[in-house]
């Protein structure tokens, strides 16, 4: 049973762009610094797209409080 009026934000929306952001910064710091494992996208600007991966955990991070405190 939901007892949030119609049009209220979800407080716990937030929580999918934090794991998201999490993981994101994690497996894009470990993976493509530990030898044997991959890269986002081999070949000449590969640390571009490395740090790309990056920046969107960061964005993902930053989004997530507004997420669930929306009209607040």
């Amino acid at each position: 049973m939901n007892h949030a009026p119609a049009g209220a934000p979800l407080p716990w929306f937030g929580c999918f762009p934090i794991g998201w952001g999490l993981y994101t910064l994690l497996e894009g710091l470990v993976s493509p610094h530990l030898p044997g494992l991959h890269h986002l996208q081999p070949g000449p600007h590969q640390m571009a797209y490395d740090l790309d991966f990056l920046l969107w955990g960061v964005l993902m991070l930053m989004i997530a409080p507004r997420c669930g405190a929306k009209g607040r």
